[in-house]
């Protein structure tokens, strides 16, 4: 919405915009990745999800194409913690309460995913942009803090469960 209605970006820009975030989503995937399994579950959870909060205050920060790009690819390399999530409650359930867990996080995120930016979009319709993307950035960066200081590290029990 943002790079069509304030921008007034084509489609091939917007495009191209995506793609470059998709590469910054691939790096970021394999550094979070690589954190999680070698330094910790909340060194890739934490980071991802604090960045992801400062990518989306990007777009409240000014209406460029400069911003917006750069939102883009703050956002997507701080995509590193998605999986993280799902692993740390793999880790806290035991063998068979796995996918008893993991169900209904999955649905909760599934959910998310499908209204989210619907809502996003109509308050970014009604009343503009910072109104539409601070709530989101706050929200980020509370569940980032609420990880750093209130969740287990997990990377633990795997290590154990392994000897």
């Amino acid at each position: 919405i943002i790079g069509d209605d304030e921008l007034g970006l084509s489609s091939g820009a917007i495009g191209l915009a995506l793609g470059v975030g998709g590469l910054f989503r691939l790096v970021g995937s394999i550094v979070g990745g690589q954190v999680a399994a070698r330094v910790s579950r909340k060194s890739a959870l934490v980071p991802g999800l604090l960045g992801s909060a400062f990518g989306v205050a990007l777009l409240a920060a000014g209406s460029s194409t400069f911003f917006w790009l750069t939102s883009i690819m703050v956002m997507s390399v701080s995509s590193l913690g998605i999986g993280v999530a799902a692993t740390m409650l793999a880790d806290l359930s035991h063998g068979s309460g796995v996918g008893r867990r993991l169900g209904p996080f999955r649905f909760a995120g599934d959910v998310g995913l499908v209204l989210s930016p619907v809502i996003v979009a109509r308050v970014f319709e009604s009343f503009g942009t910072v109104a539409a993307v601070l709530p989101v950035a706050g929200l980020l960066a509370a569940t980032g803090l609420a990880v750093a200081f209130f969740l287990p590290e997990t990377r633990w029990l795997e290590e154990d469960a392994q000897r």
